[in-house]
């Protein structure tokens, strides 16, 4: 789904004044947790990074890492890649969201909420914010199934 298409259902299904800017700056606060909460956790395949990968021209070259020193991204993948996420901007409309089918409702009953909140309808938001936390923990949920987790690192006292 892309930030269009979330917008335009959204806005279909629920009336409403506020402008892009708002949604999309809702949209990208949403993202940002999803990668910063879940995907960040975990180790990624390399079709899961490409759209978090920074620049060519700004990336460092990386230091080799010795196959006995642990690494912070992954042991399996030993790419020392500083992965970022970048707000939406107006001229991502076409950009895909981080959620995916069959998750991706996700972004409405977000957007739902964000609206209700904001317009202080609170039974409203209860009901939507309940629906999203409830979509959220099943994509949490999936995510935590498929993807191992980062290893940590053990401190010795």
């Amino acid at each position: 789904m892309t930030i269009q298409n979330a917008i335009d259902e959204v806005n279909n299904l629920k009336p409403n004044l506020y402008g892009l800017p708002e949604k999309i700056k809702w949209l990208s606060r949403l993202d940002r947790r999803i990668f910063e909460e879940i995907l960040m956790t975990h180790c990624l395949s390399e079709e899961e990074m490409e759209p978090f990968l920074p620049e060519e021209e700004e990336q460092p070259k990386p230091e080799p890492v010795s196959p006995n020193e642990w690494h912070p991204i992954c042991r399996r993948h030993r790419k020392p890649e500083k992965l970022e996420f970048k707000d939406y901007t107006e001229e991502d409309l076409d950009k895909e969201l981080i959620v995916k089918e069959p998750h991706d409702e996700i972004y409405k009953f977000w957007l739902s909420a964000q609206i209700d909140q904001n317009n202080m309808e609170f039974m409203s938001f209860n009901n939507s914010n309940a629906a999203f936390e409830s979509i959220y923990s099943s994509y949490r949920n999936a995510f935590n199934r498929t993807h191992r987790p980062k290893s940590v690192r053990k401190i010795y006292y």
